[in-house]
């Protein structure tokens, strides 16, 4: 069990050719997927978002070139994955599947450490194999890292980029009161996609994708907490 806090923040967005028929639909857009949930639209010149007054951190939208959800802390990656699936019903109609071009789940987190020089040590000790006497060879101290690791699991991907943040750095990531974050977390990101979409993907395809993504994020949260934190 986590001891710790941990802030997240998730992102699902379908990308497609830019589909012209979208300007003529907008309105019929709004009318078929607003609902007493998503009970809050505004449309732009061709863009669509949906929130919610029961949710403030949900937003929901369609435009001519994408569509998605994102959401942010305090709502956990189950209510996430509840209320894209939803919203992939209700829009499923209005985009072209034979045009897509990326489907995406992004997965945000800040894990509270108790110190950012305890935490920077042992992600430096993990991942990093650079001795003093290297280190020495730049002409400089080492006070920060970062690390972008990009990786293929059959037809997706997923990019995850790990780094430990004082409280400075970590206001930039997410919306929340400074006072609620942690004065060290380390900061983790992880972009779970595909680029070779079948023409005929279902609804059901693309909620499997969204369960792969979750989970693989939720697996290397769990990781990183054990590797750095415990």
């Amino acid at each position: 069990m986590h001891m710790n806090k941990i802030y997240s923040k998730h992102l699902f967005e379908i990308r497609y050719k830019a589909n012209p028929g979208f300007l003529d639909k907008r309105g019929e857009i709004v009318t078929s997927i607003s609902s007493s949930y998503f009970d809050r639209w505004g449309v732009s010149s061709n863009r669509i978002e949906w929130r919610s007054k029961k949710e403030e951190n949900i937003l929901a939208f369609l435009s001519l070139r994408n569509l998605g959800l994102q959401t942010s802390y305090p709502i956990s990656a189950d209510q996430f994955k509840e209320k894209t699936k939803d919203f992939l019903r209700a829009a499923w109609g209005y985009f072209l599947t034979d045009k897509i071009i990326r489907i995406g789940i992004r997965s945000t987190y800040l894990i509270e450490t108790q110190e950012f020089v305890k935490s920077f040590s042992k992600i430096r000790q993990k991942f990093l194999a650079l001795s003093s006497a290297d280190e020495a060879r730049f002409g400089g101290s080492l006070i920060d890292l970062g690390f972008p690791l990009n990786f293929a699991v059959n037809d997706d991907f997923f990019n995850v980029s790990i780094g430990p943040m004082n409280k400075e750095q970590a206001k930039g990531e997410f919306e929340i009161d400074e006072k609620l974050l942690p004065e060290s977390v380390v900061f983790l990101d992880v972009d779970y996609f595909r680029n070779e979409v079948s023409p005929h993907i279902t609804q059901k395809n693309v909620f499997g994708l969204v369960d792969l993504g979750i989970k693989k994020a939720e697996e290397i949260k769990d990781l990183l907490y054990d590797w750095v934190v415990v």
